[in-house]
Protein backbone atom coordinates (compact mmCIF):
# COMPACT_ATOMS: atom_id res chain seq x y z
CA UNK A 1 0.00 0.00 0.00
CA UNK A 2 1.35 3.40 -0.92
CA UNK A 3 1.99 6.14 1.60
CA UNK A 4 -0.51 8.31 -0.27
CA UNK A 5 -3.27 5.76 0.53
CA UNK A 6 -2.19 5.47 4.18
CA UNK A 7 -2.36 9.19 4.92
CA UNK A 8 -6.07 9.65 4.00
CA UNK A 9 -6.97 6.60 6.09
CA UNK A 10 -5.00 7.94 9.06
CA UNK A 11 -6.68 11.30 8.67
CA UNK A 12 -10.08 9.62 8.73
CA UNK A 13 -9.24 7.80 11.95
CA UNK A 14 -8.02 11.02 13.54
CA UNK A 15 -11.21 12.81 12.49
CA UNK A 16 -13.46 10.00 13.78
CA UNK A 17 -11.57 9.88 17.09
CA UNK A 18 -11.80 13.66 17.48
CA UNK A 19 -15.56 13.62 16.90
CA UNK A 20 -16.02 10.67 19.27
CA UNK A 21 -14.17 12.53 22.02
CA UNK A 22 -16.22 15.66 21.32
CA UNK A 23 -19.50 13.73 21.61
CA UNK A 24 -18.31 12.07 24.83
CA UNK A 25 -17.42 15.51 26.21
CA UNK A 26 -20.97 16.73 25.54
CA UNK A 27 -22.42 13.61 27.19
CA UNK A 28 -20.18 14.33 30.17
CA UNK A 29 -21.69 17.81 30.45
CA UNK A 30 -25.15 16.23 30.67
CA UNK A 31 -23.91 13.87 33.42
CA UNK A 32 -22.35 16.55 35.64
CA UNK A 33 -25.26 18.97 35.22
CA UNK A 34 -28.00 16.36 35.73
CA UNK A 35 -28.15 16.74 39.56
CA UNK A 36 -29.19 20.37 39.13
CA UNK A 37 -32.34 19.34 37.28
CA UNK A 38 -33.56 16.55 39.58
CA UNK A 39 -32.68 18.06 42.95
CA UNK A 40 -36.33 18.58 43.91
CA UNK A 41 -37.04 14.90 43.38
CA UNK A 42 -34.04 13.92 45.49
CA UNK A 43 -34.93 16.42 48.24
CA UNK A 44 -38.33 14.73 48.48
CA UNK A 45 -36.60 11.35 48.83
CA UNK A 46 -37.96 10.17 45.50
CA UNK A 47 -34.98 9.19 43.38
CA UNK A 48 -34.17 6.23 41.17
CA UNK A 49 -31.82 3.70 42.72
CA UNK A 50 -29.69 3.41 39.60
CA UNK A 51 -28.89 7.12 39.67
CA UNK A 52 -26.24 6.58 42.36
CA UNK A 53 -23.72 5.59 39.66
CA UNK A 54 -24.43 8.78 37.69
CA UNK A 55 -24.07 10.89 40.83
CA UNK A 56 -20.75 9.28 41.73
CA UNK A 57 -19.44 10.00 38.23
CA UNK A 58 -20.75 13.56 38.37
CA UNK A 59 -18.78 14.10 41.59
CA UNK A 60 -15.60 14.15 39.51
CA UNK A 61 -16.61 17.28 37.61
CA UNK A 62 -13.74 19.34 39.03
CA UNK A 63 -10.85 16.98 38.15
CA UNK A 64 -12.48 16.27 34.77
CA UNK A 65 -11.66 19.81 33.67
CA UNK A 66 -8.00 18.83 33.41
CA UNK A 67 -8.93 15.89 31.15
CA UNK A 68 -11.18 18.05 28.99
CA UNK A 69 -8.44 20.66 28.59
CA UNK A 70 -5.92 18.01 27.53
CA UNK A 71 -8.38 16.45 25.09
CA UNK A 72 -9.18 19.84 23.59
CA UNK A 73 -5.52 20.69 23.14
CA UNK A 74 -4.84 17.29 21.58
CA UNK A 75 -7.65 17.70 19.05
CA UNK A 76 -6.53 21.24 18.25
CA UNK A 77 -2.98 20.00 17.56
CA UNK A 78 -4.40 17.75 14.83
CA UNK A 79 -6.31 20.73 13.43
CA UNK A 80 -9.79 19.32 13.92
CA UNK A 81 -11.39 22.67 14.69
CA UNK A 82 -15.08 21.80 15.00
CA UNK A 83 -14.60 18.96 17.54
CA UNK A 84 -12.03 21.09 19.38
CA UNK A 85 -14.60 23.89 19.72
CA UNK A 86 -17.17 21.44 21.10
CA UNK A 87 -14.70 20.18 23.70
CA UNK A 88 -13.92 23.78 24.63
CA UNK A 89 -17.63 24.48 25.10
CA UNK A 90 -17.91 21.36 27.26
CA UNK A 91 -14.98 22.58 29.37
CA UNK A 92 -16.66 25.96 29.86
CA UNK A 93 -19.94 24.26 30.84
CA UNK A 94 -18.19 22.15 33.49
CA UNK A 95 -16.22 25.17 34.73
CA UNK A 96 -19.49 27.08 35.20
CA UNK A 97 -21.14 24.21 37.10
CA UNK A 98 -20.30 25.56 40.61
CA UNK A 99 -22.31 28.71 39.83
CA UNK A 100 -25.46 26.57 39.87
CA UNK A 101 -25.12 26.12 43.65
CA UNK A 102 -25.94 28.96 46.05
CA UNK A 103 -23.05 29.99 48.30
CA UNK A 104 -22.91 31.99 51.50
CA UNK A 105 -22.25 35.70 51.09
CA UNK A 106 -18.73 37.02 51.62
CA UNK A 107 -17.56 39.28 54.45
CA UNK A 108 -14.38 41.18 55.25
CA UNK A 109 -12.18 39.93 58.06
CA UNK A 110 -12.78 41.69 61.36
CA UNK A 111 -12.87 40.98 65.08
CA UNK A 112 -16.23 39.25 64.83
CA UNK A 113 -14.98 36.36 62.68
CA UNK A 114 -14.41 32.92 64.13
CA UNK A 115 -12.67 29.92 62.59
CA UNK A 116 -14.12 26.43 62.20
CA UNK A 117 -11.92 23.43 61.44
CA UNK A 118 -13.44 20.20 60.14
CA UNK A 119 -11.32 17.10 59.76
CA UNK A 120 -11.93 13.44 59.01
CA UNK A 121 -8.96 12.09 60.94
CA UNK A 122 -9.22 8.42 59.82
CA UNK A 123 -9.16 5.77 62.54
CA UNK A 124 -6.20 3.99 60.94
CA UNK A 125 -3.90 7.01 61.26
CA UNK A 126 -1.53 6.99 64.21
CA UNK A 127 0.19 10.33 63.47
CA UNK A 128 -1.11 12.06 66.59
CA UNK A 129 1.81 14.49 66.73
CA UNK A 130 1.24 15.66 63.14
CA UNK A 131 -2.45 16.14 63.81
CA UNK A 132 -1.84 18.18 66.95
CA UNK A 133 0.70 20.33 65.10
CA UNK A 134 -1.94 20.98 62.41
CA UNK A 135 -4.54 21.89 65.04
CA UNK A 136 -2.09 24.28 66.67
CA UNK A 137 -1.18 25.97 63.39
CA UNK A 138 -4.83 26.25 62.29
CA UNK A 139 -5.68 28.19 65.45
CA UNK A 140 -9.38 27.36 65.06
CA UNK A 141 -12.07 28.38 67.55
CA UNK A 142 -14.30 25.37 66.88
CA UNK A 143 -12.88 21.98 65.86
CA UNK A 144 -14.97 19.11 64.53
CA UNK A 145 -13.13 15.77 64.30
CA UNK A 146 -14.56 12.66 62.70
CA UNK A 147 -13.14 9.13 62.91
CA UNK A 148 -10.34 9.86 65.39
CA UNK A 149 -7.98 6.99 66.11
CA UNK A 150 -8.00 5.53 69.60
CA UNK A 151 -4.65 7.23 70.26
CA UNK A 152 -6.03 10.67 69.31
CA UNK A 153 -9.19 10.05 71.35
CA UNK A 154 -7.09 9.10 74.37
CA UNK A 155 -5.00 12.26 74.00
CA UNK A 156 -8.15 14.40 74.06
CA UNK A 157 -9.99 12.56 76.84
CA UNK A 158 -6.94 12.14 79.08
CA UNK A 159 -5.52 15.61 78.42
CA UNK A 160 -1.98 16.74 77.97
CA UNK A 161 -2.26 17.77 74.35
CA UNK A 162 -3.06 20.80 72.22
CA UNK A 163 -6.79 20.07 72.47
CA UNK A 164 -6.75 20.92 76.19
CA UNK A 165 -7.56 24.49 75.20
CA UNK A 166 -10.98 23.45 73.92
CA UNK A 167 -13.98 22.91 76.12
CA UNK A 168 -16.98 20.92 74.96
CA UNK A 169 -20.53 20.32 76.06
CA UNK A 170 -19.76 16.62 76.20
CA UNK A 171 -16.92 14.17 75.82
CA UNK A 172 -16.78 10.48 76.75
CA UNK A 173 -15.49 9.41 80.14
CA UNK A 174 -13.31 6.84 78.38
CA UNK A 175 -11.69 7.08 74.97
CA UNK A 176 -12.92 5.04 72.05
CA UNK A 177 -11.98 5.18 68.41
CA UNK A 178 -14.30 6.88 65.89
CA UNK A 179 -16.03 8.90 68.62
CA UNK A 180 -16.85 12.29 67.02
CA UNK A 181 -15.50 15.36 68.81
CA UNK A 182 -17.01 18.82 68.58
CA UNK A 183 -14.79 21.17 70.58
CA UNK A 184 -14.86 24.90 71.16
CA UNK A 185 -12.77 27.62 72.73
CA UNK A 186 -15.98 29.54 73.24
CA UNK A 187 -18.43 28.75 75.98
CA UNK A 188 -20.86 25.97 75.11
CA UNK A 189 -24.38 25.95 76.51
CA UNK A 190 -24.78 23.15 79.10
CA UNK A 191 -27.18 20.38 78.16
CA UNK A 192 -29.10 20.62 81.45
CA UNK A 193 -30.54 24.09 80.80
CA UNK A 194 -34.19 24.59 79.94
CA UNK A 195 -33.39 24.85 76.24
CA UNK A 196 -30.98 21.94 76.50
CA UNK A 197 -33.77 19.79 77.86
CA UNK A 198 -36.00 20.87 74.98
CA UNK A 199 -33.28 19.77 72.56
CA UNK A 200 -32.71 16.43 74.31
CA UNK A 201 -34.81 14.40 71.87
CA UNK A 202 -33.11 16.06 68.90
CA UNK A 203 -29.70 15.27 70.37
CA UNK A 204 -30.80 11.67 70.83
CA UNK A 205 -31.92 11.40 67.22
CA UNK A 206 -28.61 12.85 66.03
CA UNK A 207 -26.60 10.57 68.29
CA UNK A 208 -28.31 7.54 66.71
CA UNK A 209 -25.98 8.33 63.79
CA UNK A 210 -23.12 9.51 66.06
CA UNK A 211 -23.84 13.14 65.13
CA UNK A 212 -23.50 16.03 67.57
CA UNK A 213 -25.37 19.21 68.46
CA UNK A 214 -23.89 22.01 70.56
CA UNK A 215 -24.99 25.61 71.14
CA UNK A 216 -21.79 27.64 70.90
CA UNK A 217 -21.61 31.22 72.18
CA UNK A 218 -19.55 32.95 69.49
CA UNK A 219 -18.46 36.63 69.57
CA UNK A 220 -21.55 37.59 67.59
CA UNK A 221 -24.07 35.48 69.46
CA UNK A 222 -25.17 31.89 69.90
CA UNK A 223 -24.89 29.49 67.00
CA UNK A 224 -26.27 25.94 66.81
CA UNK A 225 -23.49 23.65 65.56
CA UNK A 226 -24.40 20.26 64.13
CA UNK A 227 -21.66 17.77 63.31
CA UNK A 228 -22.46 15.00 60.82
CA UNK A 229 -20.89 12.35 58.59
CA UNK A 230 -22.96 11.01 55.70
CA UNK A 231 -22.36 7.47 54.50
CA UNK A 232 -19.95 7.23 51.57
CA UNK A 233 -21.46 6.48 48.13
CA UNK A 234 -19.45 3.29 47.56
CA UNK A 235 -22.37 1.26 46.29
CA UNK A 236 -26.05 1.76 45.62
CA UNK A 237 -27.16 0.89 49.16
CA UNK A 238 -24.60 3.09 50.89
CA UNK A 239 -25.39 5.97 48.54
CA UNK A 240 -29.08 5.72 49.42
CA UNK A 241 -28.37 5.49 53.15
CA UNK A 242 -26.20 8.60 52.90
CA UNK A 243 -28.98 10.47 51.11
CA UNK A 244 -31.49 9.42 53.79
CA UNK A 245 -29.09 10.60 56.51
CA UNK A 246 -28.68 13.98 54.85
CA UNK A 247 -32.43 14.41 54.43
CA UNK A 248 -33.07 13.42 58.06
CA UNK A 249 -30.50 15.96 59.28
CA UNK A 250 -32.09 18.56 56.99
CA UNK A 251 -35.41 18.02 58.76
CA UNK A 252 -33.70 18.16 62.16
CA UNK A 253 -32.03 21.43 61.17
CA UNK A 254 -35.45 22.95 60.53
CA UNK A 255 -36.64 21.71 63.93
CA UNK A 256 -33.63 23.24 65.68
CA UNK A 257 -34.25 26.52 63.90
CA UNK A 258 -37.92 26.48 64.86
CA UNK A 259 -37.13 25.73 68.53
CA UNK A 260 -34.19 28.07 69.02
CA UNK A 261 -34.36 30.73 66.31
CA UNK A 262 -30.58 30.52 66.12
CA UNK A 263 -28.37 30.52 63.02
CA UNK A 264 -27.17 27.00 62.26
CA UNK A 265 -23.80 25.69 61.10
CA UNK A 266 -23.61 22.08 59.94
CA UNK A 267 -20.03 20.88 59.77
CA UNK A 268 -18.48 17.58 58.74
CA UNK A 269 -17.95 15.09 55.93
CA UNK A 270 -20.93 15.16 53.55
CA UNK A 271 -19.40 12.65 51.13
CA UNK A 272 -20.83 14.72 48.30
CA UNK A 273 -19.35 17.83 46.65
CA UNK A 274 -21.55 20.95 46.51
CA UNK A 275 -22.64 20.13 42.94
CA UNK A 276 -23.48 16.50 43.76
CA UNK A 277 -27.09 15.38 44.01
CA UNK A 278 -26.98 14.44 47.70
CA UNK A 279 -25.42 17.77 48.70
CA UNK A 280 -27.91 19.70 46.56
CA UNK A 281 -30.81 17.76 48.10
CA UNK A 282 -29.56 18.51 51.62
CA UNK A 283 -29.25 22.22 50.88
CA UNK A 284 -32.67 22.38 49.24
CA UNK A 285 -34.45 20.57 52.09
CA UNK A 286 -32.61 22.24 54.98
CA UNK A 287 -32.52 25.80 53.63
CA UNK A 288 -28.81 25.98 54.43
CA UNK A 289 -26.14 27.28 52.05
CA UNK A 290 -22.66 25.94 51.28
CA UNK A 291 -19.72 27.94 52.63
CA UNK A 292 -17.11 27.05 49.99
CA UNK A 293 -16.67 29.90 47.45
CA UNK A 294 -17.99 28.86 44.05
CA UNK A 295 -14.92 29.37 41.90
CA UNK A 296 -12.29 28.28 44.43
CA UNK A 297 -10.58 25.17 43.05
CA UNK A 298 -9.76 23.26 46.23
CA UNK A 299 -10.95 20.06 47.83
CA UNK A 300 -10.34 17.73 50.74
CA UNK A 301 -10.52 14.18 49.35
CA UNK A 302 -8.50 12.19 48.53
CA UNK A 303 -5.52 13.81 50.17
CA UNK A 304 -3.02 12.26 47.74
CA UNK A 305 -4.49 14.26 44.85
CA UNK A 306 -3.57 17.94 44.35
CA UNK A 307 -6.02 20.10 46.30
CA UNK A 308 -7.07 21.92 43.14
CA UNK A 309 -8.58 18.80 41.59
CA UNK A 310 -9.70 16.86 44.67
CA UNK A 311 -13.31 16.58 45.83
CA UNK A 312 -14.76 19.19 48.22
CA UNK A 313 -16.76 16.76 50.35
CA UNK A 314 -15.74 18.19 53.76
CA UNK A 315 -16.88 21.61 54.86
CA UNK A 316 -19.75 23.69 56.20
CA UNK A 317 -23.37 24.47 55.39
CA UNK A 318 -24.91 27.36 57.30
CA UNK A 319 -27.92 29.63 57.62
CA UNK A 320 -27.95 32.48 55.06
CA UNK A 321 -27.27 34.96 57.87
CA UNK A 322 -23.79 33.44 58.23
CA UNK A 323 -21.13 34.83 55.90
CA UNK A 324 -17.73 33.55 54.81
CA UNK A 325 -14.49 35.41 55.47
CA UNK A 326 -12.13 32.66 54.28
CA UNK A 327 -12.00 29.02 53.17
CA UNK A 328 -8.86 26.91 52.76
CA UNK A 329 -7.79 23.29 52.62
CA UNK A 330 -5.00 22.35 55.05
CA UNK A 331 -2.78 19.30 55.34
CA UNK A 332 -3.89 15.71 55.86
CA UNK A 333 -1.62 14.78 58.81
CA UNK A 334 -1.81 11.10 57.89
CA UNK A 335 -5.46 10.97 56.87
CA UNK A 336 -7.01 10.29 53.47
CA UNK A 337 -8.84 13.63 53.95
CA UNK A 338 -7.43 17.12 54.20
CA UNK A 339 -8.63 19.30 57.04
CA UNK A 340 -10.61 22.39 56.02
CA UNK A 341 -10.55 25.73 57.85
CA UNK A 342 -13.48 28.11 57.33
CA UNK A 343 -13.66 31.63 58.75
CA UNK A 344 -17.23 32.74 59.40
CA UNK A 345 -19.10 35.72 60.75
CA UNK A 346 -22.74 35.85 61.82
CA UNK A 347 -24.64 38.86 60.50
CA UNK A 348 -28.32 38.74 61.35
CA UNK A 349 -28.93 41.91 59.34
CA UNK A 350 -27.78 40.35 56.07
CA UNK A 351 -29.42 37.11 55.07
CA UNK A 352 -28.51 37.21 51.41
CA UNK A 353 -26.44 34.61 49.58
CA UNK A 354 -24.40 34.75 46.44
CA UNK A 355 -24.09 32.18 43.65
Amino acid sequence: MSKEAEFPRNRRWITLTAWLLAVLSLIWVVVVWSPAFIVNRAAAGEIWGWYWAVDVLASFASPSMVVLALVGVGIAVFRRRAPAVLVLLALIAVWLLPLSVARLGRADRDGRAFRVLTYNSWTGSKEVGAKEAMFRDADADVIAILEPSLALAERYVSGGGVLDGYSSGWKPSAAWGSCPFLMSRFEVEPHDTERGEALRIIRRRLWDHFYRLEIVRTPTGEVAFVQMHARSPRGRGRWRIGLDQLLEVADIVREIQAQTGLPIVVVGDFNSPPTGLRARAFARRSGLVRAKPAMLLAGSYPSWMPAGVSLAIDGVYASPSVRVVGWRALGSAGSDHRAVAIDLVVDQLDSGSEP
